[in-house]
């Protein structure tokens, strides 16, 4: 067949002597001219999805990289051949790279980050505009990701791989919490600690619990402490309410060398909403939180407060979780009473750090502080609490710390209604 058709393109004979052979080579003369004409026909509207697919990959690049000069155009192949090697050439795509410096540079001529960035952008829209066929048994398998991106490079790769995520399965080798967002609704999470000869289930996502205050609490989370996952990657995970608690944990984990991860929750309903999270997981955790039972409170906000502490042990599904609490928090806890919020971190580096001014001696705090952490982190021993933490064993143990302070506060408001009514009559 080759060479017949060799004979034909090179034909050079009398067309009366070889009539039909002069027939084949001027019919096939004619195909090789119509060919690129109909190939490009059947290409146009191919064309037309790929320039939409450049365009929406530009708009990505430019945001993501601050460069309104920055675009990518995907050029569809060319071929003005009819040979096997020109028929590869028409089905061959190219990618480049404009900017205010150069023009048509190849992408793998640039910089690893950008190009990884315009790879996921590419393959997101291509997938959402069914370039690469139906996504049926289809599984989008990519090695670390995250490599060689800044911080905010990757906080929009999870958003682009959340987006492909809709349309096919992923299968992600990474080292980054920040690519899963806990604020995304997601039909399944499997996180795998890879070994040598196999591959061991960490976690495996087992139910959807969450509510649209959760949702609304974590993307909050989400800005404030982008390192929320850690706890994927750690050995023991505890949530803790405050910004005090949350730098003594954090200090003496370093100290003593512990893989622990620290979540700060700022706010009993956060603390609800990531231990929503880590049940969807069957993590083991502990917590510790403020009772906030303090006597300076009205009888109403007392009653919000151990309603608030009640939502927590509700929300502890299986003994591998353990509730500590500080009474009333955990500066009073810790025995050095109420300090202002802006001297909250000066004060507990000083207790860390074993400093004394003439007036303080923080020794006991030191220890208070030391003992908690102690009982956390060893979850074999059962410890006793010390100080002024508790350890929750019951939604009671709330109701032991709070009913009669709102009694007491019921009764004293009552009073003091009746001689402000008495003073008005």
């Amino acid at each position: 067949m080759k060479n017949d058709l060799l004979k034909l393109e090179d034909f050079n004979g009398d067309a009366e002597e070889d009539k039909d052979t002069s027939i084949l080579a001027q019919e096939y003369s004619s195909l090789k001219k119509a060919y690129p004409a109909f190939l490009k026909k059947i290409k146009q509207n191919t064309d037309s999805i790929l320039s939409q697919v450049s365009n929406d990959v530009s708009n990505n690049l430019r945001i993501l990289f601050s460069n309104n000069h920055l675009s990518l155009n995907v050029v569809g192949g060319e071929s003005e051949g009819f040979s096997s090697a020109d028929l590869l050439k028409s089905t061959n795509s190219s990618v480049h790279i404009d900017s205010n410096k150069q023009s048509k540079m190849p992408l793998a001529n640039q910089g690893t980050g950008l190009q990884r960035m315009s790879l996921i952008y590419l393959i997101q829209n291509m997938i959402e505009k069914k370039l690469l066929g139906e996504n049926d048994n289809k599984l989008l398998l990519i090695d670390e990701p995250e490599a060689f991106l800044h911080p905010e490079a990757v906080r929009a790769l999870s958003r682009s791989l959340y987006q492909i995520g809709k349309k096919m399965p992923l299968m992600i080798s990474t080292h980054s919490p920040i690519l899963i967002d806990l604020s995304e609704r997601h039909t399944s999470i499997q996180v795998f600690r890879v070994g040598e000869k196999e591959a061991i289930q960490l976690y495996k996502s087992v139910s959807e619990q969450f509510d649209d205050d959760d949702i609304a609490n974590m993307k909050i989370l989400n800005y404030v402490d982008s390192y929320v996952n850690e706890f994927f990657f750690a050995d023991r995970v505890v949530i803790v309410e405050g910004d005090t608690e949350y730098i003594a944990f954090k200090h003496l984990a370093k100290e003593r060398d512990t893989n622990i991860h620290i979540i700060r929750a700022r706010g009993k309903a956060t603390i609800v909403t990531l231990m929503k999270v880590l049940n969807q997981f069957n993590s083991s955790y502990d917590v510790l939180h403020d009772v906030d039972n303090h006597d300076k409170h009205s009888a109403s906000t007392l009653k919000a407060q151990l309603t608030n502490c009640q939502k927590i042990y509700a929300s502890k599904h299986s003994d591998n979780i353990r509730i500590f609490c500080s009474i009333t928090h955990f500066e009073n806890a810790i025995g050095i009473g109420d300090v202002s919020s802006d001297q909250k971190t000066k004060v507990i580096y000083q207790i860390l750090d074993g400093q004394a001014e003439k007036e303080n001696d923080y020794s006991e705090a030191r220890t208070l502080v030391e003992s908690i952490f102690e009982q956390i982190i060893n979850r074999d021993k059962d410890l006793t609490s010390s100080g002024g933490f508790k350890k929750i064993t019951t939604s009671e143990d709330y109701e032991k710390l709070f009913l009669g302070l709102i009694e007491q506060k019921s009764l004293e408001e009552a009073e003091k209604k009746k001689k402000d009514d008495a003073l008005t009559i």
